[in-house]
């Protein structure tokens, strides 16, 4: 018999093995697995070599490590829990502040050494307890309290009767309201505001993509993230990751507006300033409203200007902006943007 043909037969009468249920415990939770979705599977080389030289040959198990974390990672999610920061309730100057609250965190790479160990120490083993550390809030409530000073807003409208794009851009805003970046930090929107999910609430809706009017899960979004762009932008804060949409939006100016998407395109900015910075997101009937709050006054004042152009049917788009702090005054291109006609076809609706 060839080395191949036993090691197919070695494989084939490990199926059963590979079957067998493991559980991902977490406080009374399980996460059911198998030991094939773990990536468990037997070292057949190694076992065929002992076979030459013994009559009972012994499973040698190994381990596939990208496997076995992929694995922890899905239970992760149901697990995971984001940390609650604390924030004002209505107008920073009042002190009205709600208290925040830890999260916690699987540890993918401890956890990942519990199975493995459980499983290397008894090749029967049906579970294995999650590595769950906790993740204290951002920042404290004192942090906040001397933030009574507010050095920038920024409006923009939107049409309520759009229920599922006013649905999306309530929740984003309801989660962006509390943002807290400390002098030299820096902000993401995709961090802070998290994952968009169908489970969390959020609805299909129209997103712009590829120069294209399509139907999308959490469409009305990229309203908070240009109206959170245009408050950084005007307060003079440095822009380091942002882009334009494909197409012109209605709620602000070509070249003011931020597209997000989660897990690709991200809008981030530092606080370059000597104050923490508090963000207080908040809507009206159809407004949306970003403040952003301070322990002093800024030092620095800022002016932004754009540009736009038609080329072919191509809208180009050049923002400015000249910031005077300390009495010296520079200018800068902030941006070149280009926006596709919009389309006539029909929206593209989203299969569900």
């Amino acid at each position: 018999m060839t080395e191949a043909r036993a090691g197919n037969i070695v494989r084939y009468n490990l199926r059963p093995v590979w079957k067998r249920p493991f559980e991902l415990r977490y406080k009374g939770r399980s996460y059911h697995r198998t030991y094939e979705a773990l990536g468990v599977s037997a070292d057949v080389p190694a076992m065929l070599k002992l076979a030459w030289t013994q009559p009972r040959v012994p499973l040698l198990l190994t381990f596939d490590e990208a496997q076995t974390k992929a694995s922890i990672r899905r239970a992760a999610r149901a697990v995971n829990q984001r940390p609650v920061a604390p924030r004002f309730i209505g107008d920073p100057r009042n002190r009205n502040v709600r208290e925040g609250k830890p999260g916690r965190r699987v540890n993918i790479w401890a956890s990942a050494e519990r199975v493995k160990t459980a499983i290397l120490a008894n090749q029967r083993a049906r579970s294995a307890e999650l590595v769950v550390q906790h993740a204290p809030p951002p920042f404290t409530a004192s942090e906040l309290m001397n933030v009574n000073v507010r050095v920038g807003q920024f409006a923009t409208r939107f049409n309520p009767r759009e229920a599922a794009r006013t649905d999306n851009l309530r929740l984003v805003t309801s989660r962006l309201d509390g943002a807290f970046v400390k002098p030299g930090e820096s902000f993401s929107f995709n961090n802070w505001v998290g994952e968009r999910r169908e489970s969390d609430g959020f609805r299909n809706a129209i997103v712009f993509k590829d120069g294209k009017m399509v139907e999308d899960l959490a469409g009305g979004l990229c309203q908070v993230s240009s109206t959170l762009y245009n408050v950084a932008l005007e307060m003079g804060l440095p822009i380091t990751q942002r882009r334009n949409h494909s197409l012109k939006v209605k709620y602000v100016p070509a070249g003011r507006d931020a597209t997000v998407y989660w897990g690709r395109q991200d809008l981030a900015f530092r606080n370059d300033t000597d104050s923490p910075l508090y963000f207080r997101a908040y809507t009206s009937r159809s407004s949306l409203i970003i403040e952003t709050w301070a322990d002093s006054p800024l030092k620095r004042t800022v002016r932004v200007s754009s540009t736009s152009r038609y080329k072919g049917d191509t809208l180009i788009a050049q923002v400015y902006r000249t910031i005077t702090e300390n009495g010296r005054k520079r200018s800068e291109l902030v941006s070149t943007d280009t926006y596709k006609p919009t389309p006539t076809e029909p929206v593209v609706r989203r299969r569900t």
